[in-house]
């Protein structure tokens, strides 16, 4: 079993573009169908090497950034076989709700970075077929201080059979689980399918963040020059230990 390590909740405040970097590129949901709470888990996992693709210029990503079109598609052809490939777009829709989205067909391959400690205290986490439906997994944090689409606080209202609606800007969207990963920052996350945080960003197609993960640490610079050249100057590309 893995060590796992649980982090003192600090005062909540605004989740900074490193973080958020930090904690998308580490989502996990643990293996196997997700519908029990318990089952979501950030722990402290192998350690992976990771070539990342970033908007050029960009330290870390940012919500207000995004990859030129196409930039995915191009890096999923480029990869090497048995590198898995993911996008993540962030969404900053206001001060108060910051938006990840991800795939859910890979979300449970995903491992976490770092010593994180966490679990799916309500509801259940995202399965294939949520590809294109508008859910949400949301904090903790964020369960507690915002409402549903009916007035109740979220955290009162997600329970087997009930998903309470949410209004992300003008979209209803249905609330299926609640995390709590002992962390100010993941806890005011709203956690969504890459299409719908495409469509609530009104950035069809696009991507703040590309990742491929290797087998083998041994072929992240060739994978990272091979990138370089093929994407050429339209992004920055390195490697991630």
């Amino acid at each position: 079993m893995k060590k796992v390590t649980t982090l003192p909740v600090r005062q909540r405040r605004a989740v900074s573009p490193v973080t958020l970097t930090f904690l998308a590129i580490g989502w996990m949901l643990s293996p196997g169908p997700i519908g029990d709470a318990g089952q979501l888990v950030w722990a402290q996992g192998p350690a992976l090497t990771q070539v990342e693709v970033r908007p050029q210029g960009a330290a870390e990503a940012d919500a207000t950034r995004r990859l030129p079109t196409g930039i995915a598609a191009t890096v999923k052809k480029t990869a090497p076989s048995g590198a898995r490939v993911e996008q993540y777009l962030f969404v900053k829709l206001d001060d108060a709700t910051l938006l990840v989205g991800v795939d859910p067909v890979n979300a449970p391959a995903r491992t976490l970075r770092g010593t994180f400690r966490s679990k799916l205290v309500a509801g259940r986490g995202f399965r294939a077929d949520d590809r294109d439906k508008t859910v949400a997994i949301v904090g903790k944090q964020y369960a507690e201080s915002h409402k549903t689409a009916a007035g109740y606080k979220i955290s009162e209202m997600v329970y087997p059979g009930h998903t309470p609606g949410l209004m992300l800007g003008k979209t209803r969207v249905e609330v299926v689980g609640i995390f709590d990963a002992g962390s100010a920052d993941a806890d005011q996350l709203v956690i969504v399918p890459l299409a719908l945080a495409q469509t609530l960003g009104d950035a069809p197609e696009a991507a703040s963040l590309v990742t491929v993960t290797l087998r083998s640490a041994a072929d992240a610079e060739a994978v990272k020059k091979t990138l370089e050249a093929e994407l050429k100057d339209k992004v920055d590309v390195r490697v991630r230990k």
